[in-house]
């Protein structure tokens, strides 16, 4: 997981909240819009969304935690470095979790 952290820290919405809460827009991963805790820093953010999305999996059996980072993938501009580095992640982590 410390490369999933490093790349949603160095590439994710954490610096508030509210900036989080925005992804969960996404129907994907809206299901679990009200299960990431309030945190005081963008490190307690990421952390919090990997301990409450890494269990979690929607009807067609896809890791919540997968879906959000390859929301986040979606969401960033093609022509940004976090863009691929994101949607690698998201394949990372549809791989380890459909192995386990």
């Amino acid at each position: 997981m410390g490369d999933i952290r490093r790349g949603l820290l160095q590439c994710g919405p954490f610096a508030s909240d509210t900036e989080l809460g925005t992804v969960f827009t996404n129907p994907r991963i809206s299901p679990w819009k009200n299960q990431v805790p309030s945190a005081n820093s963008r490190e307690q953010r990421v952390d919090a969304l990997i301990d409450v999305l890494y269990d979690q999996y929607d009807t067609a059996g896809d890791n919540a935690l997968a879906l959000f980072v390859r929301v986040l993938s979606e969401r960033t501009d093609p022509q940004n470095a976090c863009q691929s580095q994101l949607a690698e992640l998201a394949d990372l982590l549809d791989h380890i979790m459909k192995s386990t």
